[in-house]
């Protein structure tokens, strides 16, 4: 049932099949919700009405926990693995009912979803039988595991990739970006339609060299339906300040209007569809 939701979309968008890759078959049955097994998960916060990240009207749900430091974040409050409230899959389906007539899908944020991935799933695989479509926000920076649990039950990604140079995103994020990639391939064998990001930050990653490299390799990938182009902002510093934690892009300045034009123009000219 979840292959031929995929196929739907995937005809949908007029995305080509893979020459070289071969996809993975999905042994999995949707089971009907009474036979879903509860998991638990911490919850950042949540947000019961956006138009934003994924398809239609969504119910967000944003996650605890993140093993990224990444140096623009606005969101550092949601690090801690051991903060949030603690919540159950069935309560969050219950929540979610409430608001079933209007919300087309779910879409499930962090911190790193990909952290709790009993919990994902199991919210997934209830979103389902519901028809509602579901979506994931996400850096791929989890264990291998992680990834088979939810993918199969995911009806698109959105994945940011925070620097297509491997050095940067390693002092970026603290974290290698090889496991990234790792996740972007997979996703790709899953066949899960995806938005691609690209972080736009002065002076880190707006080095036309690193631009063309991520034009270059974005052309490469299967299902990727569009560029997110997201330009650094400042939204998240009052939170730095509040932690006591040392914002370290304090003399990095916002991007002009007229540089983001430029930048995702550039982009748009070398084919890529950049939203």
């Amino acid at each position: 049932m979840i292959n031929m939701m995929k196929n739907v979309v995937l005809q949908q968008m007029g995305s080509k099949s893979s020459t070289n890759m071969i996809p993975i078959k999905n042994p999995i049955i949707q089971l009907p919700a009474k036979y879903i097994k509860e998991a638990y998960g911490r919850v950042h916060s949540i947000d019961t009405f956006t138009a934003i990240d994924g398809p239609g009207i969504r119910y967000m749900l944003f996650l605890q926990g993140c093993n990224l430091r990444c140096k623009s974040c606005s969101n550092p409050d949601t690090w801690s693995h051991k903060d949030g409230e603690m919540t159950s899959s069935k309560q969050v389906i219950a929540n979610i009912s409430k608001y079933r007539s209007y919300i087309e899908g779910i879409t499930v944020s962090g911190g790193e979803p990909l952290l709790q991935p009993e919990f994902v799933s199991a919210l997934f695989q209830e979103c389902h039988n519901m028809d509602l479509n579901t979506c994931i926000d996400t850096a791929g920076q989890s264990l291998n595991k992680n990834w088979h649990m939810v993918l199969p039950h995911t009806d698109i990604a959105l994945i940011c990739l925070k620097s297509i140079d491997p050095i940067k995103y390693m002092k970026f994020t603290g974290m290698p970006q090889k496991h990234a990639l790792q996740f972007l391939h997979t996703v790709q064998e899953y066949n899960v339609p995806f938005y691609l990001r690209y972080l736009y930050i002065p002076s880190l990653t707006d080095d036309y060299k690193d631009i063309d490299k991520f034009i270059e390799y974005s052309k490469t990938l299967n299902n990727l339906k569009g560029i997110e182009f997201l330009p650094y902002h400042r939204i998240g510093v009052s939170k730095w300040k509040t932690l006591g934690i040392k914002y370290p892009l304090e003399d990095i300045q916002v991007p002009t209007k007229e540089k983001i034009e430029e930048v995702t123009n550039y982009m748009r000219n070398a084919g890529l569809h950049v939203i």
